[in-house]
């Protein structure tokens, strides 16, 4: 698999040019110290907050998620712009947004990306 071979020293570059860049990104991080039910817990609070939000910007309301049809172009919408945001997995957006089967919301997903020819 050719992504084995880019997970680690990618990188060109001198070793200082790697240290700053790790250094500049390491607010990106999460805390080290958690647990991995705690990293889990936050990203999903994360993501439920980036839901609520993006459904208030889009005058949107969680009811009208279990209503409308699963593939609705305001929802298709919305779970691109949480996954571009956010990046929750395709199963929660799935769940979160009631648009069936995770491998259809990401059909959905990459079909409504700039420069995809296809359905949007």
């Amino acid at each position: 698999m050719v992504r084995g071979a880019f997970s680690r020293d990618w990188a060109i570059g001198t070793a200082a040019w790697r240290k700053a860049l790790a250094r500049d990104h390491a607010h990106l991080a999460l805390a080290p110290e958690l647990s991995q039910s705690e990293v889990k817990e936050l990203q999903s609070e994360r993501w439920e907050r980036a839901l609520e939000s993006a459904l208030q910007e889009s005058g949107r309301s969680p009811a009208e998620l279990a209503s409308a049809p699963k593939s609705a172009p305001w929802k298709r919408a919305l779970a691109r712009k949480l996954r571009d945001a956010v990046a929750p997995p395709y199963r929660w957006l799935a769940e979160k947004l009631c648009m069936g089967k995770p491998g259809s919301v990401r059909a959905y997903v990459h079909a409504a990306r700039p420069g995809v020819v296809g359905r949007n």
